[in-house]
């Protein structure tokens, strides 16, 4: 732009007091009213500092709102170069009586010259001065100017051409612009082009990270790193770092990340680190990332709050909540036009996740096109990018029965793989695909090749290449597949990846079928069914496989739920038939002495349970009726006469199981923590005892810590906790308050080492 103006020059604009503000037109927005307001937006934020425009509004809007403000505006001025790419904005600014407007055209003839009030600037004027000098004739002048007008790219050839040494001061502006420009291979490039000191500045480093993660070039950059960071802070490349050895599962990524963010909470820091939290501390991870998001809107990044959406869909995602990842691509994809961020690999990213979301969801109508579509753009994304959307569309083509076709998608992916942990990934269903093709010898050999290659890989992998392995087996002998498909479901489930460990439980539901263990089957299938349910039956055969191989766990997944559903744990709630029902304590507490008596009591066994020993049945005979007007009962001996789930009754069968995870996720609290009725208060010290030696004798502190968040005052919980939990740790703070809280309930004063942490925290 710089070139442009010199040779063009500037007659009648005044040096002094004006403020310039200065439009560059792009061919690629000629046809859009709208992103030619953007682009007259930010060159007259730059002039202002003051965002009186905004993004996303029309011509005339942009042009009635600078007049109605012209009087506080006395020194605007307002060139457009290039102007014959912005036709609706120069025909709105021509006929405008109060600002004073300059148009630049290529060529004359492209200029409409009937238009009033509009100077023009032609090559042919002599400038009586430069508007580059009159403005600033810096470096940083040219370099803001650049930037000022959206030309990144060009911002960062002239520091790299002529001041090296003043890039740092502008690469995040640079950074963010580029990227969100999908030009990440350009800032690689040039910045991998730097030598001498400069290569190894923390701020160079960083981005050429960033960058480098998108092109699958960051193992390039990680030795350096390193080296700079043990040398010198800097916390957002240190989350950088944990970021990208996170990708390939590498050891140490956590501890960067924690360190990071510990040093410095940036919506950098906490939307790296939130993102590896995903797999292990779903509800931290969400709660780190809506920080980050919130950050990086006060920043106004958009790039980066299109990413920190992603991420958010993808821990919906592994929390197998698929219409909540729906809703977060949407809202990604909303940013991403709100600010037209041509990012390739960021659109094909959110495209990938809200694929797979409404495969699972059923809604598929158009997305074969759509994926198909951007096939072309393959080429622009990196190697992980582009394996994943070609996947996914191999699985739409899977589900529709199209194998074949499938396969050949498949093929692509198979036949170029370069990382060990990607036959893990992608095993289970190319086996899948090859078996209903009838090649069972090359399944086998596909899984055999994903098992070996992974033995060293992190355990996710290891994981997913057993379970491509198990599936052959399933189908060939199921006779002794349960215990190992047992294991690999566990296993996912300790680490997080719950999306993964749904095969595994559907698969290990068969092998006992098959051996004849039906009741064993129907209570792993109990525990899958409400998130099996949350997807559309026609997409199970992306989890369980094909219905004509697993009819019979699809006929148990799809049973209808027992009809009457209890939570009485830390809570007093009811349903029947999906309904909601209003109860008073004492029907809750009946209900509860039932459900514990399946067999029946009689009127004066269920006194004593409810009312005491010394209570006759006349006060029970008045509830009676009230409770038999909502749920149907039989009568001496009392009883249920429909199937109810009760959630103390599945947690006293989880920790028999010893699935304490489970158990805990179900445990919300003491057992109807108002009732005084001997059975309920029985109960609940019983399950009380037990969740807590479950708890205390697992050396979980994940679950000893949840289970200190439900009991709220039970002082060694607190103490383990902040015993346990790093100082930068969110939760840390809170603990700490609470174990002060329940030392003054108890009448203790909180000590010296407590109070200084509590401090420390806050």
């Amino acid at each position: 732009m710089a070139e442009v103006i010199q040779e063009i020059g500037i007659g009648t604009v005044r040096q002094g007091e004006d403020r310039t503000a200065i439009c560059m037109g792009t061919s690629a927005h000629a046809a859009d009213p709208v992103l030619q307001a953007n682009d007259f937006s930010r060159a007259v934020y730059a002039a202002l500092g003051n965002d009186l425009l905004g993004q996303g509004a029309d011509p005339g809007y942009i042009v009635n709102t600078l007049e109605q403000h012209a009087d506080l505006l006395p020194n605007l001025c307002l060139v457009l170069l290039q102007a014959q790419h912005m036709p609706d904005l120069v025909r709105r600014l021509a006929v405008a009586k109060r600002l004073r407007v300059y148009l630049q055209f290529d060529h004359r003839d492209q200029a409409p010259l009937d238009l009033p009030r509009v100077r023009y600037i032609s090559f042919q004027e002599t400038p009586s001065f430069n508007l580059e000098a009159a403005e600033d004739d810096t470096l940083a002048g040219a370099v803001r100017r650049q930037l000022n007008n959206g030309r990144a790219d060009r911002a960062l050839e002239l520091l790299v051409k002529r001041g090296p040494e003043m890039l740092p001061l502008y690469l995040d502006q640079i950074g963010w612009e580029l990227l969100a420009q999908g030009l990440s291979k350009y800032l690689y490039t040039h910045l991998s082009a730097l030598g001498g000191s400069l290569a190894e500045d923390p701020v160079v480093l960083r981005w050429r990270l960033a960058s480098g993660i998108e092109l699958g070039r960051h193992t390039e950059v990680i030795p350096q790193a390193e080296q700079v960071l043990a040398r010198r802070d800097d916390p957002e490349l240190r989350a950088y770092l944990g970021y990208a050895l996170h990708l390939p599962a590498s050891p140490g990524s956590m501890e960067h990340l924690e360190r990071a963010v510990k040093t410095r909470r940036t919506a950098v820091t906490l939307a790296l680190y939130g993102y590896v939290l995903q797999a292990g501390r779903y509800e931290e991870s969400l709660s780190v990332l809506q920080a980050a998001l919130a950050m990086a809107e006060a920043e106004h990044v958009p790039y980066l709050q299109a990413q920190i959406s992603l991420s958010l869909a993808q821990a919906h995602y592994l929390a197998c909540e698929p219409q909540q990842v729906v809703t977060w691509c949407e809202w990604a994809t909303d940013v991403m036009d709100r600010y037209h961020l041509s990012n390739v690999w960021l659109r094909l990213s959110v495209l990938n996740e809200q694929a797979t979301a409404r495969m699972l969801l059923g809604d598929t109508v158009g997305l074969e096109e759509q994926l198909r579509n951007e096939a072309c753009s393959l080429s622009e994304a990196g190697p992980r990018t582009r394996n994943l959307l070609t996947w996914t569309l191999a699985e739409l083509l899977y589900l529709q029965g199209r194998y074949e076709e499938a396969m050949e998608w498949m093929e692509r992916v198979w036949g170029q793989i370069r990382q060990r942990v990607s036959y893990g990934m992608f095993a289970l269903g190319y086996v899948r695909c090859l078996i209903e093709l009838g090649q069972w010898e090359k399944a086998r050999a596909a899984a055999d090749k994903a098992v070996t290659l992974n033995e060293p890989s992190p355990l996710v992998y290891q994981c997913q290449a057993r379970l491509a392995a198990a599936y052959v087996k399933v189908l060939d002998n199921p006779a002794g597949a349960a215990l190992e498909l047992r294991d690999i479901g566990d296993a996912l489930e300790r680490i997080g990846q719950r999306p993964y460990s749904l095969p595994a439980r559907c698969l290990e539901a068969y092998a006992l079928l098959r051996a004849g263990r039906k009741a064993e089957a129907e209570q792993v299938l109990n525990r899958i069914q409400p998130i099996m349910l949350r997807f559309n039956p026609k997409a199970w055969e992306l989890v369980v496989g094909p219905e004509h191989r697993f009819g019979s766990v699809y006929r148990l997944l799809l049973d209808k739920p027992k009809p009457l559903h209890l939570h009485f744990l830390g809570q007093m709630k009811a349903w029947l038939n999906g309904a909601p029902l209003t109860l008073h304590l004492r029907q809750a507490e009946l209900l509860t002495a039932l459900v514990l008596n399946p067999q029946g009591l009689s009127s004066r066994e269920l006194a004593e349970a409810v009312y005491g020993e010394e209570e006759n049945n006349r006060r029970l005979k008045s509830y009676i009726p009230h409770l038999k007007a909502v749920i149907p009962l039989d009568s001496e001996p009392y009883r249920l006469t429909l199937e109810a789930e009760a959630d103390f009754e599945q947690v006293r069968r989880l920790l028999v199981r010893g699935d304490l995870r489970q158990a805990l996720s179900l445990y919300q609290g003491p057992l109807l923590p108002g009732s005084d009725a001997p059975l309920v208060v029985e109960e609940r010290a019983v399950l009380e005892r037990a969740i807590r030696e479950a708890a205390l004798s697992s050396r979980d502190f994940e679950a000893l810590l949840h289970l200190a968040y439900v009991t709220r005052d039970d002082l060694e919980l607190w103490d383990l906790a902040v015993e346990h939990l790093p100082r930068i740790d969110p939760r840390r703070a809170l603990a700490v308050a609470r174990r002060e809280l329940v030392l003054r309930d108890y009448g203790l004063a909180p000590t010296g080492a407590a109070t200084t942490v509590a401090r420390n925290v806050s």
